[in-house]
C-alpha cells in the first residue's frame, strides 16, 4: 500500500466523524485546483503541535472537481474510492459538492488565482513522454 493511502487511513476516523455545516465556506484550494469547503477537515489551530494534513486530502479534492467538470481525472480515482471505504459519511462527498453546476463557480475561483494544479499536470505528463522518448532511444 502505498503511503499516501496510509495516509488516508491515518486520517480516516476524524473525517468520517465531520458534519457538513450550514455555513460552510467554500474556497478554490489552490495546490489541488479544486474547490473546497471548510467543513471538511478539522479546525486547524496554529498552537496546535500535530495539524490535521490538509495535504492529504488534494488528490480527493482533485478527483471531486474533476467531476464537477464532467472529466474525471482517473489517477485520483483510486483514492477517491478508498476515502469513500473509509470515510463514507466525510462531508466532502455529498453529490451537491461535485455537481455540475458548481463548474461557473469554480472558473471564477480559477481565473482569481490561476490553476498550478492543472500546470503541473502538463509538466508530468510532458516529462513523461520525454522519457518516453528517451527510453527508445536508448534501445
Amino acid at each position: 500500500m502505498s503511503e499516501r493511502f496510509q495516509k488516508l487511513r491515518d486520517v480516516a476516523t476524524v473525517l468520517n466523524d465531520l458534519s457538513p455545516q450550514a455555513d460552510a465556506r467554500v474556497y478554490f484550494e489552490y495546490m489541488s485546483g479544486a474547490l473546497v469547503w471548510s467543513d471538511e477537515y478539522p479546525p486547524i489551530r496554529e498552537e496546535d503541535p500535530n495539524p490535521f494534513p490538509v495535504p492529504n486530502l488534494r488528490g480527493i479534492w482533485a478527483f471531486r472537481t474533476s467531476l464537477i467538470e464532467e472529466q474525471p481525472r482517473e489517477k485520483f480515482r483510486e483514492a477517491w474510492e478508498l476515502a469513500q471505504s473509509l470515510f463514507p459519511n466525510w462531508p466532502g462527498f455529498l453529490s451537491e459538492r461535485r455537481d455540475p453546476s458548481l463548474r461557473d463557480l469554480l472558473a471564477r475561483e480559477r481565473e482569481k488565482t490561476g490553476d498550478p494544479f492543472e500546470e503541473l499536470e502538463q509538466r508530468w505528463q510532458a516529462q513523461q513522454a520525454a522519457r518516453a522518448t528517451n527510453a527508445v532511444k536508448a534501445s
